[in-house]
């Protein structure tokens, strides 16, 4: 992914913003990628734990042809028009965590209803979760930018083709990313 974000951020000046579904991935992504960005005129920003979530979008708009890392929390609740976001790459599709307490109850409920709680909950939430993070890149009818999902799993698992048909556009699968045309 690193080798994805430098190959972009070389090849157009264009505001990205990579959403992470965990804070292990954004800083996976910042210890490979921090030093490459020390002396360049673009930024990069990333969000850490404890972070000003405020100072951190302000720096991120503020400048031309910056990067931005975040976690979970960026994305909803945020709004970036037009030029200020123009690609987004989302690393991996935001499945719910399947240990967290309110999550393990809901397994639960659709167990015991008969249902198979991986199709009936977790599919359509990360279907929903994925639709409002792609809304960082489309906030009005005027907007346009791409965005690039690269978890395989998408091609590989029997959900993906249901995740790709809750969106209302077609996709372009691209094997190698310096096919892509921005």
């Amino acid at each position: 992914i690193a080798s994805q974000i430098l190959y972009l951020s070389h090849n157009t000046d264009k505001r990205m913003l990579v959403l992470c579904t965990s804070y292990q991935q954004t800083n996976t992504l910042k210890n490979n990628l921090h030093n490459e960005f020390k002396d360049r005129d673009k930024k990069i920003f990333f969000q850490t734990r404890g972070m000003n979530r405020s100072a951190l979008i302000s720096g991120y708009k503020k400048s031309p042809g910056s990067i931005l890392i975040a976690t979970m929390g960026l994305w909803e609740g945020i709004d970036f028009k037009g030029d200020e976001l123009e690609i987004l790459m989302i690393i991996r599709v935001p499945f719910i965590n399947p240990n967290d307490p309110y999550t393990k109850h809901m397994m639960a409920n659709y167990d015991s209803l008969g249902m198979n709680a991986f199709n009936d909950y977790q599919i359509p939430e990360a279907c929903l979760k994925l639709k409002q993070g792609f809304g960082r890149l489309i906030r009005t009818s005027f907007d346009s930018g791409t965005c690039l999902i690269t978890d395989p799993r998408l091609l590989t698992k029997y959900y993906g083709s249901k995740i790709l048909g809750s969106f209302p556009l077609d996709f372009k699968r691209y094997d190698n990313i310096r096919s892509i045309s921005l």
